[in-house]
């Protein structure tokens, strides 16, 4: 069975219907869908809520759907990983611990990442249904964001969660807060005078974001 996130949203969905809220209404990407997710939370409920109607940063209907609490409770956690309410943490430890497993190495031309290329002026973050939190955020963010480096003097990789800012059509930036691993690794970079690579990944399977 492929894991991406569109089979996890799929399966929960089949497998759950009374936590899975749809809402068909338009709404601004700004304020409009947390203070619903806001709401439930004040009421101790934490439903994957789907919204398909969304407008986007610069006021355009998104071709996409934004969804909200993918993660956003125990029960949720359980499913990412085929485990269950009571042992996920035992579950999550377990895998983390003793049972790695080797990367796959997949080529471009069979990469489901690579069947939709948008280079240069083709790319346009705007299209995405990036949402704007808080009073205070500068702009929307993409919140679950992974962002992937590697370690210059030993070539070992790092992935984690960061939010990306959306500052341009084709410009993200995250805030490598000190004492993490890329902000590590990015110093290393620097002090040697190169450009770190990096990946930043969005809409994979949520077991990804447990990882």
């Amino acid at each position: 069975m492929v894991k991406d996130l569109r089979e996890f949203l799929r399966r929960y969905e089949k497998d759950h219907p009374e936590d899975v809220i749809h809402i068909e209404k338009e709404l601004n990407t700004a304020y409009e869908c947390t203070a619903i997710a806001r709401h439930f939370e004040e009421l101790n409920k934490f439903p994957l809520i789907m919204f398909e109607n969304v407008r986007t940063m610069n006021g355009e209907k998104s071709a996409f759907t934004c969804a909200i609490n993918i993660l956003g409770d125990r029960r949720k956690l359980a499913y990412a990983i085929d485990s269950t309410f009571e042992d996920v943490a035992i579950e999550w430890r377990r895998r983390a611990d003793g049972s790695r497993i080797k990367p796959t190495v997949v080529a471009k031309s069979e990469a489901p990442c690579k069947e939709n290329l948008l280079i240069g002026d083709r790319a346009n973050l705007f299209k995405f249904p990036a949402l704007k939190h808080h009073a205070m955020d500068p702009g929307h963010y993409l919140t679950a964001g992974m962002f992937a480096c590697y370690d210059p003097d030993t070539g070992i990789d790092n992935s984690a969660l960061h939010r990306g800012f959306i500052s341009g059509p084709r410009e993200i930036r995250c805030l490598l807060t000190p004492f993490t691993h890329a902000a590590f690794n990015l110093k290393k970079y620097e002090e040697r005078g190169e450009t770190m690579k990096f990946v930043y990944c969005v809409g994979h399977h949520p077991a990804v974001l447990m990882g």
